[in-house]
């Protein structure tokens, strides 16, 4: 989920996972530090701490090693807060709920079949051919060459061995495309 919550949607309520864990620096646009575990009520008696601490256990937060005293609902789980890193995801998270998760799920996979399209047309074919997604992974010999060109054009990418990776958000836009693939073109 990490690499898609916040552009793709997830409907928790039909999947039901039993433990869904997701950082938010990427797709959530949150600082780092800022993570979360959801659990499902029936497995929550499962969910062991390994490094409980003072968050994790029953008010007065009594816990200074030793036993643990530890909540019996969610906040058993809990850890010190990251302050500055919730500040900025409750700042993300507020954005990124005024938007409509169906616009922005289907913004971004036509930016990333516009890109997919465009390349295959000029010879660059996807790494994997599963279904569509926001990130696009091109093979190429020439990551490294590509991912510094596409740098010196203001397009960010990442070279990874023989691929370029692309990934699309709700603040992409077509000329974003349209930059990426003059540079893959060999135009300037």
């Amino acid at each position: 989920m990490t690499q898609s919550l916040g552009v793709l949607r997830f409907d928790a309520a039909r999947i039901r996972p039993d433990y869904f864990a997701v950082h938010g620096y990427k797709w959530l646009l949150c600082p780092r530090g800022a993570a979360w575990l959801v659990t499902r009520p029936d497995r929550l008696s499962e969910l062991k701490p390994l490094v409980p601490g003072w968050k994790s256990t029953n008010p007065p937060y009594q816990y200074f090693g030793g036993p643990a005293n530890l909540a019996q609902d969610a906040r058993r789980g809990d850890a010190s807060p990251a302050w500055f890193s919730w500040i900025g995801a409750k700042a993300a998270l507020e954005l990124l709920t005024s938007l409509d998760a169906d616009q922005v799920e289907r913004h971004c996979l036509e930016l990333a079949g516009q890109l997919t399209g465009q390349a295959r047309a000029i010879g660059l074919r996807r790494v994997t051919d599963g279904p569509g997604s926001h990130i696009v992974v091109l093979h190429t010999d020439k990551a490294d060459h590509v991912a510094l060109r596409l740098r010196e054009h203001g397009v960010r990418a990442t070279a990874l061995s023989d691929r370029i990776r692309f990934g699309f958000h709700y603040f992409n836009e077509e000329p974003d495309v349209v930059a990426t693939m003059r540079v893959l073109r060999g135009g300037r």
